[in-house]
């Protein structure tokens, strides 16, 4: 093989280990094996996401193909291999194709719901929506939510400190019930018209203020 590489191998000699099947560039051989793999996985699974341990006709194809995408990143890829992995389907940057579908199902729900305020538990199209958006919350706290992302989160109408909001939504519910009786002495068991315990949140203040 190394003869061979360097130009050096007699084509007499070489046709004849043609002759006996000798894979010349063993490397690239593998790689073709576990493409094939791959477009089966595709093929079966509709989509070319393998999981990182996922292992296929006895190959560990989930670290192969997690090894193209660092192949990709440090620019050691070739463009051919690049080209045909992008054919069937492969996300380079698979946490930010993750990122955008969780974005299309936090749209779809606030076209549906009229607001972007997701519960905690909250489970879109089997995505835990409401947990994804607790962690967009976490990041932007921290400082580590890029400014684009942000945008685009509010954009679709996201409240980043949601318990300031509700205080002040509570505190216009109290005003209105001022207004009405004259006076904001509300009964622990009151509930307003659009469903809001608004004597509870009231007690909850007066034990917050006693603290």
């Amino acid at each position: 093989r190394q003869q061979k590489k360097k130009g050096k191998l007699d084509i007499n000699l070489k046709k004849r280990l043609d002759d006996v099947k000798v894979v010349w560039d063993v490397l690239l051989e593998q790689w073709e094996n576990h493409y094939c793999l791959l477009v089966n996985f595709q093929k079966r699974e509709g989509n070319s996401n393998v999981p990182r341990r996922h292992t296929e006709d006895g190959t560990n194809l989930g670290d192969w193909l997690i090894k193209q995408r660092q192949q990709k990143k440090k620019r050691k890829l070739d463009a051919s291999l690049e080209k045909r992995l992008e054919n069937v389907g492969v996300v380079w940057d698979i946490h930010s194709e993750q990122w955008e579908k969780n974005y299309r199902l936090l749209f779809k729900f606030q076209q549906r719901e009229g607001h972007a305020n997701v519960s905690r538990g909250h489970i879109e199209d089997g995505i835990n929506l409401g947990e994804w958006l607790l962690r967009q919350r976490r990041q932007k706290k921290k400082g580590k939510l890029a400014r684009s992302l942000e945008k685009k989160l509010e954009d679709a109408g996201i409240v980043w400190d949601v318990h300031s909001k509700q205080w002040d939504k509570n505190y216009c519910l109290l005003v209105k019930f001022r207004q009405g009786e004259g006076h904001s002495n509300v009964p622990r068991c009151h509930i307003s018209e659009d469903g809001m315990k608004l004597g509870s949140w009231l007690t909850e203040q007066r034990q917050q203020k006693k603290k």
